[in-house]
């Protein structure tokens, strides 16, 4: 017979980011794949504010 499974067991903890991404606002246009804002870059005035808490980069994994 087996013992019971732990009801307490962790999930794997998943590998390191392998590389950070731009996380473009709602309502901002889409910019090419793997864009980065050139240093001094600032958004069109025209565009919607960012929302608060607004997460600029997101971590990615290849």
């Amino acid at each position: 017979m087996s013992p019971a499974p732990d009801p307490n067991r962790h999930q794997p903890i998943p590998p390191a980011p392998t590389g950070i991404k731009f996380a473009v606002p709602p309502g901002w246009p889409t910019p090419p794949d793997g864009w980065y804002p050139p240093e001094d870059w600032h958004p069109d005035a025209t565009w919607p504010l960012a929302p608060a808490g607004w997460q600029w980069w997101v971590p990615t994994w290849d």
